[in-house]
């Protein structure tokens, strides 16, 4: 192999090496982009979720007592 062959191939092995690692770098950043944005969509959700889970408690709570007090209304009227 002549010197001009292997100074082409070492500069070629350079280039991809250099390519690879830029490509982790990047493929490193967007991971990293992705995670930060469902840690965000998740709390946001959680932040619009959890009212309604409580409402709904609420509701049911009420409901059961207002069923309870109608059954006792209806023990003492008998």
């Amino acid at each position: 192999m002549s010197d001009f062959d292997e100074s082409q191939n070492n500069l070629s092995t350079s280039i991809e090496s250099e390519e690879e690692s830029a490509l982790s770098k990047y493929e490193d950043e967007l991971e990293r982009t992705i995670q930060d944005n469902l840690i965000n969509e998740q709390d946001l959700y959680t932040q619009k979720l959890f009212p309604a889970f409580q409402n709904a408690a609420t509701n049911v709570t009420k409901m059961f007592r207002g069923k309870k007090n109608k059954i006792s209304l209806v023990f003492v009227l008998y």
